[in-house]
């Protein structure tokens, strides 16, 4: 299924990240959804387990990477992963738009645990909305707490005892550009999701279904894809310290 041109953004990133880490390992994705990072990081060469809450997600996170799970490469668990038994540790640990859920006591828990459970030279890759000044529907209707800025792990990561590798924004300018339609197709699709608690918006935030916003016929990925976007993700590297990035992303280790 085509992905939206932001999300494809920021995998483009993050692939290039691990593949100068990395040529396989283990992986925990926390917040997985409907498994499109989870698929990356598997095609990657990884082995994993991918944590979510809402069960529409896990089962079409299964669905998803089914050739994955068949081949015991793969288990998508309907759990809580800050809850779930864990023994094994992981070479990386990916959570994408998942903190800003979270209030702030959780977030430290969550960087505790993950740390924690990293193998030797394992990293923790944080995807989240950056730039709280374009604050708007769409954290609205999602259950977000706050959008974060550089500075917040800056401040974040010595805290916590991590290192950063990697902090900078991902997807400007075309997410800023493309944002004004983002807006009016969120607040048609999923403008009744004002009325559910922060808790039912943060569960549906799982999986969600708007035309041309989070899903796109598949003609679209002939026309969005990693070739065509190339010169925007040149761009957002060019433009990886402006505050107005609408999505940071922050790699981590232990020292």
């Amino acid at each position: 299924m085509p992905l939206p041109p932001g999300t494809i953004l920021q995998q483009m990133h993050l692939k290039g990240r691990l593949k100068k880490k990395f040529s396989g390992g283990f992986f925990y994705d926390v917040g997985a959804g409907s498994g499109n990072l989870s698929g990356l990081l598997l095609n990657l060469g990884f082995s994993g387990e991918g944590f979510d809450l809402n069960a529409k997600a896990c089962a079409l996170n299964e669905r998803e990477n089914k050739r994955y799970v068949a081949a015991h490469r793969y288990r998508a668990r309907c759990e809580d992963f800050m809850m779930a038994e864990i023994s094994r540790v992981a070479d990386v640990i990916v959570c994408s738009m998942v903190l800003e859920h979270w209030p702030e006591d959780q977030v430290e828990a969550f960087f505790a645990r993950a740390g924690g459970l990293l193998a030797k030279n394992g990293i923790i890759c944080i995807l989240v909305p950056g730039s709280p000044r374009h604050w708007g529907i769409e954290d609205e209707i999602a259950g977000h707490r706050r959008r974060y800025t550089l500075e917040s792990f800056r401040f974040l990561a010595p805290k916590m005892g991590l290192i950063i590798n990697d902090l900078r924004g991902l997807t400007y300018p075309l997410s800023n550009w493309l944002l004004p339609l983002s807006n009016w197709l969120v607040r048609r699709g999923e403008g009744h999701k004002l009325n559910l608690s922060m808790q039912e918006q943060t569960m549906s935030s799982g999986v969600r279904e708007v035309p041309f916003k989070t899903e796109f016929p598949r003609f679209t990925g002939w026309l969005v894809n990693e070739v065509t976007l190339l010169p925007f993700h040149l761009w957002q590297h060019w433009a990886a310290r402006s505050q107005d990035c609408l999505v940071i992303y922050c790699e981590l280790r232990r020292p």
